[in-house]
């Protein structure tokens, strides 16, 4: 682990933001007051030290505190905007001028037509701090303009925006507030308590133009996403207590990754059995080999991630028997676990109700998959 450690000012400040963050804001999991104070803090550390801009999505229902904490954010965050009511022309521009710019959006699943997608353009691209996105400007001169849209991000909703942000993001999700102490705040009220705490982060700024990056690859189990995520918090963080905390939140997020994971790989085995049976007309009991099925999967475009110990843990996960047949590891298939091959489409395995829709395997251009040798079909995972 790589750190220069911070002073006793780095923790006052750290304090003075967290405590701010706590006249306003309920969290259920106090671990969040952390979370949120080292998101502040490496908002202004950003264009001058990050690689990765992690983002933070709040999910909750009204009255959950959610608007309330992208106010307070606004407040404290380095070069922060919040989104209200514009154009998706105004914000493009707007990031691009007030770059490093923290975005702030909040309702983002009522955003629709032009808004929703220029949004999405930027926080599918944003979390790299150099990068652009490109758009027509103008009616007269067609040529596309680059913006920049790196940088640190919030948004709030209702529910997730998109699946696809998911692994960028650190979630965060909060409750209707009962405590009448966290009614809604003013504007005025908020102001006043944050101006005295961003003045000094300001300051702070200043001076941390050369802090290094926190490093320890092994951590969070080697999930390099959750590492980069992570990086710039625990970059800011003053002492080993709130780093500790944030180490916890972050191996608790690789936890879910790896489920995840586990859940995505026993999709596409379950699928490419499937094929495979109704490639072959197995029967039930029949033997598949594990190197069949890796290889079957193999030829999918994103699937770098799957080898044969991992195929035959997903069977294991799956309920399937295996047994070794001619010194090859096999499995039997058992059509009452997986299901039937009637259950989905002729060349598109990966239908049945109970798989994951984003999950599935789509085998395209397979003709006559009967005649198809083994280990030669086309996938796209």
């Amino acid at each position: 682990m790589s750190l220069e450690l911070p002073n006793d000012e780095d923790s006052e400040l750290w304090d003075s933001v967290k405590k701010t963050i706590q006249t306003f804001v309920s969290f259920e999991d106090t671990r969040h007051y952390d979370l949120v104070t080292g998101f502040v803090l490496a908002t202004y550390i950003q264009d001058q030290v990050l690689e990765f801009a992690p983002y933070l999505q709040l999910i909750g229902t009204p009255a959950s505190g959610k608007s309330t904490l992208l106010r307070v954010l606004e407040r404290l965050c380095f070069n922060a905007h919040r989104c209200v009511s514009e154009t998706s022309a105004v914000l493009f521009r707007t990031i691009d001028e007030q770059y490093p710019c923290t975005l702030l959006l909040d309702e983002v699943g009522s955003y629709t037509g032009e808004l929703h997608e220029g949004v999405l353009a930027i926080l599918r691209a944003g979390n790299e701090m150099d990068a652009v996105v490109r758009r027509i400007v103008g009616k007269e001169d067609l040529k596309p303009k680059e913006f920049r849209c790196g940088g640190m991000k919030a948004f709030a909703g209702s529910k997730g925006f998109e699946t696809a942000l998911s692994s960028r993001c650190i979630k965060i999700v909060m409750q209707r507030v009962k405590n009448t102490k966290f009614r809604r705040k003013s504007k005025t009220e908020i102001d006043n308590t944050c101006s005295p705490v961003r003045s000094q982060l300001t300051q702070w700024r200043g001076i941390n133009k050369s802090r290094p990056l926190f490093e320890d690859l092994e951590l969070f189990h080697s999930y390099d996403r959750v590492y980069d995520i992570f990086r710039a918090l625990m970059t800011v963080c003053p002492d080993d207590r709130s780093r500790q905390i944030l180490i916890s939140l972050g191996t608790e997020m690789a936890e879910e990754a790896k489920e995840d994971e586990g859940d995505t790989i026993d999709a596409i085995v379950k699928d490419a059995i499937l094929f495979l049976v109704k490639r072959d007309s197995m029967k039930e009991g029949d033997p598949i080999p594990i190197k069949l099925i890796t290889s079957t999967i193999a030829l999918g475009s994103d699937s770098s991630n799957v080898n044969s110990w991992r195929v035959g843990q997903a069977c294991r996960r799956l309920g399937l028997k295996r047994k070794k047949i001619d010194n090859e590891r096999c499995i039997l298939y058992k059509a009452s676990t997986l299901g039937t091959v009637g259950t989905f489409q002729e060349g598109v395995p990966g239908t049945e109700s109970n798989s994951k829709s984003e999950n599935n395997m789509s085998y395209q251009n397979v003709q006559n998959v009967q005649n198809v040798p083994a280990g030669q079909v086309n996938l796209t995972l």
